[in-house]
């Protein structure tokens, strides 16, 4: 005798309840659910081989409707795994579906042994979360962004914190200035943080400074860094190092010490043509300096 699991669901032409479901949800919770899946699962205790078999489409399930197996397929895009849960999470909240942390009770008999490989699965949740990152770095942020880049918004934007503002035209150029050396500045990863609490200081508009930061969107991140790297190799007089050949630790420093100063003047270059083109424009467009 053993124990089993067995996994019964509908075959497809008899999903009449799943898709019933399914409708529902969609309607009710405004959701965009393309398929769903119902499945009954059953763990049998002390069953001989020849008993499960007998019972698979007779008690559990039926012949001519039901699948029954020993196993199912729930992998996701990337992944097969325990990393299937942080992947449906992030995939779920990408959808806008609500996510909530609800607390369970789990009982675990003492001689239970655990499926869970410290090294192999670490390393696959590990290696999912770097994709998802670079997913969401790369393509989900920069879509949102050009998806909400409307010419209604747009007008609004500029009609709501440049037309109608109580600013003077050198603040209003101030703050695109501010915002664009702190996009071009090498501290990736705080960069919006650090040019809100510059414009927090400097009493700046910080909508205009946030949005004037998103000069470094991902398809300008390589022109950016190039661009940087390139200066600061001209301003130094040393040439640029593309071979991986020799490479060591005291070429490494030189690389970083070219790239930092040169985007430390890149930025600082980038920022004051912004503010004389803001400037100008503004002027020329007739509105009002307060």
């Amino acid at each position: 005798m053993a124990d089993y699991r067995i996994f019964v669901e509908k075959k497809p032409e008899f999903r009449v309840e799943a898709e019933s479901l399914r409708g529902e949800l969609n309607e009710n919770l405004q959701l965009n659910l393309k398929t769903l899946r119902l499945l009954n699962v059953y763990d049998l205790f002390g069953f001989t081989p020849e008993l499960l078999e007998k019972t698979r489409s007779s008690v559990f399930g039926e012949i001519v409707t039901d699948s029954v197996t020993d196993s199912i397929d729930l992998s996701g895009k990337f992944t097969g795994g325990y990393e299937f849960e942080l992947e449906i999470l992030v995939y779920s909240a990408w959808k806008g579906v609500k996510v909530a942390n609800i607390p369970v009770s789990v009982s675990y008999p003492p001689d239970r042994v655990s499926h869970f490989k410290p090294l192999r699965d670490f390393a696959r949740i590990s290696i999912l979360n770097t994709i998802l990152v670079a997913i969401c770095f790369f393509w989900r942020w920069p879509a949102s962004f050009f998806r909400k880049l409307t010419w209604t918004n747009v007008k609004s934007f500029i009609d709501r914190n440049i037309i109608h503002s109580p600013e003077s035209n050198a603040r209003i150029a101030s703050s695109v200035m501010l915002g664009c050396f702190m996009g071009i500045l090498p501290i990736w990863g705080y960069q919006m943080v650090c040019a809100f609490a510059l414009a927090h200081l400097l009493k700046l508009n910080k909508v205009i400074v946030l949005v004037a930061s998103n000069i470094s969107l991902p398809p300008l991140i390589p022109f950016i860094i190039f661009g940087s790297y390139w200066l600061g190799c001209t301003v130094l007089g040393q040439p640029m190092i593309f071979s991986m050949d020799n490479f060591s630790l005291e070429v490494a420093g030189t690389v970083l010490l070219q790239y930092i100063l040169g985007a430390v003047l890149l930025a600082a270059l980038v920022s004051a043509v912004s503010w004389l083109i803001t400037f100008t424009v503004l002027v020329a467009c007739g509105r009002h300096n307060n």
